[in-house]
């Protein structure tokens, strides 16, 4: 059994890691996995409480505050990011923005607000959501732009 849980972790891990999402096998060991199926029920969701056994283990070797406490997300600082590390990336892309050229966004608003947003090291999530566009914009323009010469290429090749 051992191959499969390899196989399984190795496929979870680089689909998630190649679409930028996260996923977790917590209990990949079959025999552990096998005993919690076995319990019965009542002992699984003691008294209507969903992980009961995982509560109490927590509740005895952490803390009650761990066995009672609730699921947490994690959050990615790109409002910090933005207005941080990727500041210069970010106002690169606005003197020179695709969106504008195409009426979307006014880059010297845009700039205006970075740089506000830059005095505080927090910036509203619109210029992450501006960031992101511009970026695919450009990525896809490079990459038709390049796809329809290729092929022309072939065309001429071919006649």
């Amino acid at each position: 059994m051992q191959a499969v849980e390899g196989e399984y972790l190795t496929k979870v891990d680089g689909g998630t890691m190649f679409y930028a999402l996260e996923a977790r096998s917590p209990f990949l060991d079959t025999d552990l996995w096998e005993f919690a199926a076995a319990l019965p029920f009542s002992v699984r969701m003691h008294n209507g409480n969903l992980k009961a056994i995982l509560r109490e283990i927590a509740r005895r070797r952490i803390s009650e505050t761990v066995a009672t406490g609730r699921k947490q997300g994690f959050g990615v600082p790109i409002q910090r990011w933005i207005t941080g590390h990727w500041r210069g990336a970010v106002e690169e892309v606005l003197r020179d923005s695709l969106l504008e050229r195409e009426g979307l966004i006014n880059s010297a608003a845009t700039l205006d607000l970075l740089a506000k947003s830059a005095a505080k090291n927090w910036s509203p999530r619109q210029l992450w959501f501006i960031f992101v566009l511009e970026s695919w914009l450009r990525f896809e323009r490079e990459n038709n732009g390049a796809a329809a010469i290729e092929k022309r290429e072939i065309s001429r090749a071919i006649i």
